[in-house]
């Protein structure tokens, strides 16, 4: 599965950093709007404004917590805020009333790890046993297919 906003799209090889602070408030992550823990703001200088591709592992956490529930895991900023600095706990409450799994609401959590270098990768969650343990099937290259 590939879940993309196109307006905001950007090639990324190498090294290139990720600095733009944009996004769907609803999906973006925290540290992309300068959020971060406190283990985080630790690091050494010049580590924090730069953000990696475990942005898009936070947006899924939240896009399955939305369609599990049709709402939004976050609804004000300072859910967000506390979530991530004061580690309060995700509310579980509103994905059991819908439904959601153990395996559903693990998925969801691991997703949602507030430091961004604890998060899982995409190799990672695809083991996952509430996705059923898929295969990551590598895409094209893009620049290939165009010749």
């Amino acid at each position: 599965m590939k879940i993309a906003d196109f307006g905001l799209s950007k090639r990324v090889e190498g090294n290139t950093a990720l600095r733009t602070q944009v996004g769907t408030m609803a999906y973006v992550a925290p540290e992309v709007l300068g959020i971060f823990t406190l283990e985080d703001l630790a690091l050494p200088r010049g580590t924090v404004p730069v953000y990696s591709m475990a942005v898009d592992i936070w947006s899924l956490g939240l896009m399955v917590y939305r369609m599990r529930t049709g709402q939004a895991a976050f609804e004000e900023s300072q859910d967000l805020s506390h979530f991530v600095i004061l580690r309060r706990p995700l509310s579980k409450e509103l994905l059991r009333s819908h439904g959601a799994s153990d395996g559903c609401i693990k998925f969801i959590e691991s997703c949602l790890v507030p430091s961004p270098r604890e998060r899982p990768t995409v190799d990672k969650l695809v083991g996952d046993a509430w996705l059923g343990g898929l295969a990551v099937i590598p895409s094209p290259d893009p620049v290939e297919n165009e010749q």
